[in-house]
């Protein structure tokens, strides 16, 4: 579910800069929430990135830190930002030319 909020991002970037934009971004995003989800670095900013509330989420019910009311929170701001971020992508996509290119 904390997920969710990437499938429109990667949609308009593989779109917008073909597979390229969408892979390097990819393993951007993968490597930053490793590593502000799981050490003390994103300590502050972990609820404004949408990519790493799942690994922190995990990390922290894990090791029985983290209550309930916070997950909750978590889970309504994930479905805010989902709503946000299709709406958005939607709004994109109906002014959208079409014209993509891919690599060969």
């Amino acid at each position: 579910m904390t997920l969710m909020p990437m499938i429109a991002m990667y949609q308009y970037l593989s779109l917008r800069f073909n597979y390229t934009g969408s892979i390097l971004a990819g393993c951007l995003i993968t490597l930053a929430a490793i590593l502000l989800g799981t050490t003390n670095l994103g300590e502050k900013v972990w609820l404004f990135l949408p990519f790493t509330w799942p690994i922190k989420i995990t990390f922290e019910i894990g090791k029985g830190t983290m209550s309930l009311h916070i997950v909750s929170l978590v889970l309504i701001g994930t479905v805010l930002v989902i709503a946000i971020t299709l709406w958005g992508l939607s709004l994109w996509y109906n002014k959208w030319d079409g014209v993509t290119r891919l690599e060969e």
